[in-house]
């Protein structure tokens, strides 16, 4: 299915965020078409799309790492641009594919610094900032490693961490870039059955970068697929899981075959 423009609403802005006519170009060349979508919380949303479709582009203009060269994109209902740093940073936290935090820190110190956007520079950690940092210890199962280097943890256990931090900014929207790439399958389960714990249980609205479609399928809600820029579906994951909007996105012809734990099936070429 074709993804169509969709028309703001206040109900959706509240929700999360609204993209109208997004568009970003580099160099002369088109990098994302002018696109408009609605992504709300409570729900893991992801990214789909071969290499080179825009999927990081468009994850970093929601972070507000990189500017749209038109349109408008508005979070909770205000212009993306308008959020002062401190502010956005209290509601948005983004995770590239890559993260440089951490190294020669225990994973405690890795996730108290999500508390940072409370604080600032200069401010006091406090009794509250020590709370929540071992609340995200808790939720994300890090505790019996909090005290280890993060450069001593295996990807899965540092994956983890990192998500932790994201938990400990206390952020209603985690933004993640590929958070699985590196990671051997067990891993990648481990991983994404906490982001999908942490959509569904306190409502965050979660935005994540795949590009296993079988792993889409498993622990997403939503899909948005991008192919040459263009967003060419955005479906839930059961009218994803088709031959017609797999080929949309992918260009290929795929079959659907039923799976115990995996209801929307699993995609295999043909």
């Amino acid at each position: 299915m074709t993804a169509q423009a969709a028309t703001p609403d206040r109900a959706s802005a509240e929700k999360g965020f609204v993209l109208e006519d997004v568009r970003f170009a580099v160099d002369g060349a088109t990098i994302l078409h002018p696109l408009s979508a609605r992504i709300g919380g409570g729900q893991v949303l992801g990214l789909v799309g071969a290499n080179g479709s825009g999927k990081s582009t468009l994850l970093r203009i929601l972070a507000r790492q990189t500017a749209p060269s038109s349109g408008r994109v508005s979070f909770g209902g205000r212009a993306l641009a308008d959020w002062g740093a401190r502010d956005l940073a209290r509601e948005i936290a983004y995770l590239p594919q890559y993260p440089q935090t951490g190294i020669g820190l225990t994973a405690r110190e890795v996730v108290a610094l999500g508390r940072y956007p409370w604080h600032g520079p200069f401010g006091r950690f406090t009794a509250n900032d020590a709370a929540r940092t071992d609340e995200a210890l808790r939720v994300t199962e890090t505790t019996d490693f909090a005290d280890r280097t993060l450069d001593t943890l295996s990807g899965g256990e540092r994956q983890r961490v990192w998500l932790a931090m994201l938990v400990a900014q206390d952020a209603g929207c985690l933004l993640l870039d590929e958070p699985t790439s590196a990671l051997d399958i067990s891993h990648q389960i481990e991983v994404l059955s906490l982001i999908r714990r942490l959509a569904h249980e306190s409502g965050r609205c979660i935005v994540i970068v795949l590009h296993d479609v079988n792993m889409a399928s498993r622990f997403c809600d939503r899909v948005m697929g991008l192919r040459g820029g263009r967003l060419v579906v955005s479906e839930g994951i059961h009218d994803f899981m088709t031959p017609q909007s797999l080929r949309t996105v992918y260009g290929l012809d795929m079959q659907i075959l039923p799976h115990a734990t995996h209801p929307a099936g699993v995609a295999i070429p043909n």
